[in-house]
């Protein structure tokens, strides 16, 4: 106070005084400065992992519609096969069938559909997917079935031979990937890549229908019958929609 009263020696060190206090004005602000900073950085940050959980969850729900829209898709494109594929044969009427279950091993190769007798269904049925003959219906419930694939041991369905008219017996292996050709002589014209269809030898199958395609032939010495591997047709280890057709004789 007594030098401030002294302005000709206060006023020619006040510049030198400032210089050497600014630093500690400084000092004294910067806690106030980095709490700011502090605050709108971890704001800034909360609101950026808001936004990002938004976005995560947008596209999560995206994906999920996505996802519903393509098995749709599938669903509407297998669909359309099974309806496309009716006309092959005559029948009366179909109807499609979900699996609801799948009991297959070596000594049993059997399914549950979601069809029973309130549905008109009826031991004996022909089942069917867009490709081909899965099997038939061997036990029927008030709301539901159990079919017999045509891979099962105790499966046998007549056949033809597209390209010769030459007629036989196919039958289950036990195994989905493969049915065997039975009974026929190897002097018989057969070939890799024949396709055969259902003769309706005895009307436990409709007429024309693909059961397989033949896919090894072996000739084994001094056996009278030849080998013969078949491809099913229909695709037996898939769970996917069926149909179930009624004949002219079991419409009503």
């Amino acid at each position: 106070m007594w030098l401030d009263n002294r302005h000709q020696y206060v006023d020619a060190v006040r510049p030198v005084l400032s210089v050497i206090v600014a630093p500690l004005q400084y000092m004294t602000t910067w806690p106030n400065k980095i709490t700011t900073i502090t605050k709108e950085q971890l704001s800034s940050r909360q609101a950026l992992l808001t936004e990002n959980k938004l976005l995560r969850q947008h596209e999560l729900e995206q994906q999920v519609k996505l996802e519903q829209l393509l098995a749709l898709e599938h669903e509407n494109q297998q669909l359309r096969a099974l309806l496309q594929a009716s006309p092959r044969i005559s029948v009366a009427k179909t109807r499609v069938a979900e699996i609801l279950a799948v009991d297959t091993d070596l000594f049993m190769q059997e399914l549950v559909l979601d069809k029973g007798t309130r549905d008109g269904i009826y031991v004996g049925q022909t089942v069917l997917d867009a490709q081909g003959i899965m099997g038939q219906v061997i036990h029927v419930n008030p709301l539901t079935s159990r079919m017999l694939l045509i891979t099962d041991t105790r499966s046998g369905v007549p056949i033809q031979i597209l390209r010769n008219g030459v007629r036989g017996i196919v039958v289950g292996n036990g195994r989905q990937g493969d049915l065997s050709l039975i009974n026929l002589p190897v002097t018989t014209d057969v070939q890799v890549g024949d396709v055969l269809v259902s003769s309706n030898l005895g009307g436990r199958y409709p007429a024309g229908y693909p059961v397989g395609v033949v896919s090894a032939v072996l000739h084994e010495p001094d056996e009278r019958f030849a080998t013969i591997t078949v491809k099913p047709s229909a695709h037996v280890d898939r769970s996917q929609p069926v149909i179930l057709i009624w004949t002219h004789a079991n419409a009503n």
